[in-house]
């Protein structure tokens, strides 16, 4: 971590002298923000006795989605915005600190360097979430429903974030015409300090992980009066690491494209995503050899007054060498109600569909079943 940091603010410390940057004369100042989300779930899943859904509770509190951000920032007098920052997750989890990271905006463009998403999320195109609150949407796996132990797609996948948060170096040019290109390294895919390297170290390049993670995107956004249009392209590889068995593992090359509109109260849009030897995105995860996925996904919301309604709908499959396909159906729509400045109450219907086939009786059932869950709960955000 101390190797990040000072190669981070000798980076930091070239780009403000190279621009003839001012420091500006209050220096940091910090400001926070944050969330807390608290719902109460109630549903169904639909089990057997080879897919790991049995004896479950109908009624499950979900309380952990919480989290608390802290922005240090300054200006320097020509208009460099440097600054950093840090977002504490609000409960016990192993990832304690989700995203850390210190950056520089100018006029030349934005630079960021530490624990972040990737070039191939951060510029995607994103569906819209169902309400005002932006707690519920299809393509965030934290609300998704328990999944068969046999399904290799068990929730709709962010676009291209394979990557994470692992340590990586990011740049974005200025937009330009409504343009704005994009392109971040990650030499592994770890999350320092549980990576193994310390302070002057460096991370293991053979535990069959994947590294070298390069990612580009070119993402449009403009208004044409009360019409907004918004697009997206972009693009993942990586590397795997030594050790890895090649007849089994692979990596990972993914390509995705969306857009959408706004007018007025009313969001739209669809993305599209391909990933070539398919694994779900996890610090440990490797591409799975032959492994396709294609998955669809749809989103609308209309806001007017206090009020929010919207739906999400999306579509994957992973399709193996030897005829076995993994599939999986979303759907989910909700409403919503804008109490007060920061205070938004939900409620929302989730339905998920999973289907194996290609394979044995005991195989397919593991990897098939259903939830319907019904959600009810409040936002808090600053």
């Amino acid at each position: 971590m101390t190797s990040k940091i000072l190669l981070g603010t000798t980076a930091l410390a070239a780009i403000l002298f190279s621009t003839g940057a001012q420091a500006a004369d209050d220096g940091l100042s910090l400001k926070m923000a944050g969330w807390f989300r608290g719902y109460a779930q109630f549903g169904s899943l639909d089990d057997n006795p080879s897919n790991g859904l049995a004896d479950r509770r109908n009624v499950s509190f979900e309380t952990f989605d919480s989290e608390i951000h802290f922005i240090a920032e300054a200006k320097t007098a020509n208009g460099l915005t440097y600054g950093f920052r840090i977002e504490l997750e609000g409960a016990s989890v192993t990832d304690q600190i989700d995203e850390s990271y210190l950056y520089v905006k100018g006029s030349l463009g934005d630079v960021f360097f530490g624990n972040d998403d990737g070039a191939a999320n951060k510029l995607a195109y994103q569906v819209p979430a169902i309400t005002r609150s932006k707690t519920l949407v299809i393509e965030d796996p934290n609300f998704s429903p328990n999944a068969p132990s046999g399904s290799s797609v068990k929730y709709l996948n962010s676009p291209n974030h394979y990557s994470l948060d692992s340590a990586k170096l990011f740049y974005a040019t200025p937009r330009f015409s409504g343009f704005q290109f994009g392109v971040s390294y990650a030499p592994d895919l770890s999350e320092d300090p549980n990576s193994g390297a310390v302070a002057g170290g460096f991370e293991s390049d053979a535990d069959v992980q994947a590294g070298d993670a390069i990612e580009l995107g070119l993402n449009y956004s403009n208004k044409f009066g009360d019409l907004g249009l918004v697009a997206s392209v972009t693009y993942y590889t990586e590397s795997l690491e030594d050790g890895a068995t090649l007849a089994t593992q692979e990596e990972r090359d993914s390509y995705a494209a969306g857009a959408g509109i706004t007018y007025k109260g009313l969001q739209f849009g669809a993305n599209y995503m391909y990933t070539d030897n398919y694994a779900a995105a996890g610090y440990t995860n490797v591409g799975v050899n032959g492994a396709e996925l294609n998955q669809f996904v749809v989103g609308v919301q209309y806001a007017t007054g206090p009020w929010s309604v919207g739906a999400n709908a999306g579509y994957g499959k992973v399709e193996f060498d030897g005829g076995r396909e993994d599939e999986v159906l979303a759907l989910l729509g909700g409403v919503g109600y804008n109490v007060a400045p920061g205070l938004d109450l939900d409620a929302a219907l989730q339905y998920y569909d999973w289907d194996r086939s290609g394979g044995t009786t005991v195989a397919n059932d593991s990897g098939s079943g259903a939830s319907t869950a019904l959600f009810l709960g409040t936002t808090l955000s600053f």
